[in-house]
C-alpha cells in the first residue's frame, strides 16, 4: 500500500493535523494528508476517495470545526464503508456531532488537549502501531537454541574428569545467569521516588553540592526536595516554564513565570529575586551562565534573550528561530549559547556578537526538543521527534553520530565527565548511551508515563528524571 494512515481534518485545524502527521511519519508510519498528497491537476474528491480506500487506518482530528464540516462526515462514512480502523483524536473538549457519533464510538479514542499537544501524539503513534501490527519491542525474544545430542560414550567408559567439568560448567552458567537476572532486576529500580506534583513533573535539577533536587511541574509549582531523605523542603508557585535550573552557587532557581516572564527565586525561601519581562508568549526554557552572572531564556515567541542578573538588564536578543524555542544552554566557557526549536533547527550563538557561528544544525528533524554542550564544550548533544539522539561537533557543526531510539526524545544530558549521555523518552524510559560510540549502556523503565527531563547529579553517580506520572526518580548511574 502507498499509505498506512489517512488523516482527516478541518482546514481550520491544519496545524494540529500537520503536527500529528509529523509525529506519525517520524515513527516511520506512512501518512496521506491533503492538500500535500494531492497530485497537481488531480480531482480533489477522487483523490480523497482513492486515498481512503488505499489506507488501513483513518485518523480523525476531532474539534468543533470538524463537527461542522460536511466534508469530514463524508470522509468518515467512506472510511466506515471500507472497514478502516477509525482513531479519533480530540484537540478540543467537544463531543462528536450526532452525524459523527455513530461512526466514532471507538475504543481507540484519544484526547490531545490541553496544549502542548505534542505529548499526546506519542500515544497516537503507539495506537497506530498496535493496529498496524508493527509495534516495536524494547527486548525482542531470542529463539532458544536446541543443543545437539551429545555423542554417547561406551557404558562405563565416561571420563570422571569430564563429568565433573560438565557439572561445574553448568553450575557456573546457572550462577552467572542468576546474577545477571538479579542485576537487571535491581538496576531497574529507582533509588528514590519524589512525589508532590499534582500534574506532570517536567524539569529536573540538582544543586551543585547534590544535596537538593528540584522539579518544575504543570501544576505551576517548583518542588525542592532533600535528596538524602526525600523531605519536601519548599514549593515555589507561579512557575510556567519547562526548565527550573539552580544557579551555579545553588542559592537561586530560575524559570518561566506567569504568561511571559522570566523569574529568579531565592532557593531557600522562595522569594522573588529578579523578574525579566521581554517575551511576548510563554517562556519554555532558561539556563544560567557558568559564572552565574547571566541567564538565557527562550520562548514560544521564537525569541532567545540573554539577561544580566547583576544589573537586571537585557544583554542581547538572539533572533533566528521561526517556531518556539524549546531548549537553551551556555557553553562551559560561557562564550556561546546553543538553542533548539520546534522549527527543526539547532543554533549556536556567539554571545559577544549575537550572531550564529555557523548555519543552523538540522538533520531532517521535525522538532528539536533538547540540546546541550558537553562538559568540555567540544560537542553538542540533541534530542528530537525523529527518535534519535545526535552528537555534533560544537566548533564546526559537523554531524558526528546518531543514537537510534524507539521513541521521541524530550531531553538529553551529559554526565559530568562527558562519557555518558542520558535521554528521556516519550515511551517512559531513560536511555543511557556511551558518548563516544553508538552503544546503549542501560535502559531504565520505571516511569508510568512520558519522561520529560533528565539530568545527572554533580558527581555523576546518579541520574534524575521527571515524568508525566507526576514523580521524580533517582537512578544509580550504570
Amino acid at each position: 500500500m502507498a499509505f498506512d494512515v489517512f488523516i482527516s481534518y478541518s482546514s481550520h485545524d491544519k496545524p494540529a493535523a500537520d503536527a500529528a502527521c509529523a509525529s506519525l511519519e517520524a515513527a516511520g508510519i506512512r501518512c496521506w494528508i491533503a492538500p500535500r498528497d494531492i497530485s497537481p491537476g488531480s480531482d480533489y474528491g477522487e483523490s480523497i476517495i482513492d486515498a481512503i480506500e488505499g489506507a488501513r487506518i483513518f485518523v480523525l482530528i476531532l474539534s468543533g470545526n470538524a463537527n461542522a464540516s460536511p466534508q469530514i462526515k463524508r470522509e468518515v462514512e467512506r472510511a466506515v464503508s471500507k472497514g478502516l480502523v477509525i482513531i479519533p483524536v480530540r484537540i478540543e473538549d467537544v463531543a462528536p456531532s450526532r452525524n459523527l457519533e455513530y461512526f466514532i464510538s471507538s475504543p481507540h479514542w484519544l484526547d490531545a488537549f490541553p496544549p502542548p499537544r505534542e505529548k499526546y501524539f506519542a500515544k497516537l503513534v503507539e495506537s497506530v502501531r498496535a493496529q498496524l501490527g508493527t509495534e516495536r519491542t524494547s527486548a525482542p525474544q531470542r529463539p532458544t537454541a536446541v543443543p545437539a545430542a551429545p555423542e554417547k560414550l561406551p557404558s562405563g567408559n565416561r571420563p570422571f574428569g569430564l563429568r565433573n567439568a560438565a557439572v561445574a560448567a553448568a553450575a557456573l552458567i546457572a550462577v552467572v545467569a542468576g546474577a545477571y537476572v538479579l542485576y537487571q532486576s535491581l538496576s531497574q529500580r529507582p533509588l528514590r521516588t519524589f512525589t508532590g506534583h499534582s500534574l506532570d513533573a517536567d524539569s529536573i535539577a540538582f544543586t551543585p553540592d547534590g544535596k537538593w533536587i528540584a522539579a518544575g511541574g504543570w501544576d505551576t509549582s517548583i518542588n525542592i526536595w532533600n535528596v538524602a531523605d526525600g523531605t519536601l523542603l519548599l514549593t515555589i508557585k507561579n512557575f510556567s516554564g519547562h526548565a527550573a535550573p539552580f544557579s551555579p552557587n545553588g542559592k537561586s532557581i530560575a524559570g518561566g513565570a506567569g504568561d511571559s516572564n522570566v523569574m529568579i527565586w531565592d532557593a531557600a525561601t522562595g522569594r522573588t529575586a529578579h523578574t525579566f519581562s521581554k517575551h511576548t508568549k510563554k517562556v519554555q526554557t532558561v539556563a544560567f551562565s557558568p559564572d552565574g552572572t547571566e541567564l538565557v531564556s527562550g520562548g514560544e515567541d521564537t525569541m532567545v534573550y540573554v539577561w544580566n542578573i547583576t544589573n537586571d538588564q537585557l544583554v542581547r536578543p538572539l533572533t533566528g528561530h521561526t517556531d518556539k524555542v524549546s531548549s537553551t544552554a551556555f557553553s562551559p566557557d560561557g562564550k556561546r549559547i546553543v538553542s533548539a526549536g520546534f522549527d527543526g533547527n539547532i543554533m549556536v550563538w556567539d554571545i559577544a556578537s549575537g550572531q550564529t557561528i555557523y548555519p543552523p544544525l538540522t538533520s531532517n528533524h521535525s522538532k528539536v526538543i533538547s540540546a546541550t554542550f558537553s562538559p568540555d564544550g567540544g560537542s553538542i548533544a540533541s534530542g528530537a521527534s525523529d527518535f534519535n539522539v545526535r552528537v555534533w561537533d560544537a566548533d564546526t557543526g559537523q554531524h558526528l553520530r546518531a543514537y537510534p531510539g524507539t521513541s521521541l526524545v524530550n531531553s538529553v544530558a551529559y554526565s559530568p565527565n562527558g562519557k555518558l549521555i542520558a535521554a528521556g523518552n516519550n515511551d517512559g524510559s531513560v536511555n543511557v548511551w556511551d558518548a563516544q560510540i553508538v552503544r546503549l549502556v542501560h535502559k531504565f523503565s520505571g516511569h508510568a508515563g512520558i519522561v520529560w527531563d533528565v539530568g545527572f547529579s554533580p558527581d555523576g553517580q546518579f541520574i534524575g528524571s521527571a515524568s508525566e506520572d507526576k514523580t521524580v526518580k533517582i537512578w544509580k548511574t550504570p
